[in-house]
């Protein structure tokens, strides 16, 4: 088995969202090696289908790219929240939508070369619409679309959002489409 074990650790940054650290690691070569590494809660993304296989999606403004992106519904996992209970949560914070129906799809790292985030994936069916209650630096613009449609901008290459590109494919397995 391939490993690396920590011989020193340093705390480098720590922030509100996101902490970094610094470590020495022997490999499994016996050589020493430094890792940076950034440390992330958990997330959720949610995939909310309805029963003509349209998709709710948000426009956001994302500052580290300067780009609005098309995203699916995601946000991090409270300390002592299941990933269940964040993902019910941010999807009424953030479309207003409830859903009677989830299906848990797994969990993928999201950059697993350099941060420990886990993004755990969900698909909402049967769903009802009631208010959202966005964070207050959240500036986010609901979108309804096709399932085709937003297959046809991954085909594209218009869809440039890592998470909400694997939720499409989790999405066309679970309809089988």
């Amino acid at each position: 088995m391939i490993s690396e074990k920590r011989i020193t650790s340093e705390l480098i940054y720590q922030g509100s969202i996101l902490n970094v650290r610094k470590d020495i690691v022997k490999c499994s070569n016996s050589q020493e090696s430094t890792r940076e590494v950034v440390e992330h809660c958990d997330a959720v993304v949610i995939m909310p289908v309805t029963q003509s296989y349209e998709l709710y999606l948000a426009y956001q403004f994302r500052y580290a790219t300067n780009q609005t992106l098309l995203e699916f519904p995601a946000g991090k996992i409270d300390p002592g929240e299941t990933p269940l209970a964040a993902a019910k949560r941010e999807l009424k914070e953030e479309t207003g939508l409830l859903a009677n129906q989830w299906v848990s799809m797994g969990s993928s790292y999201a950059s697993p070369g350099f941060c420990n985030e886990k993004y755990h994936f969900f698909i909402a069916q049967d769903l009802d619409q009631g208010d959202r209650k966005l964070d207050d630096d959240e500036n986010i613009i609901v979108h309804k679309v096709s399932f085709k449609e937003l297959w046809n901008q991954l085909k594209e290459q218009s869809l440039n959002d890592t998470k909400t590109i694997a939720g499409l494919f989790f999405v066309k397995e679970y309809l089988g489409l």
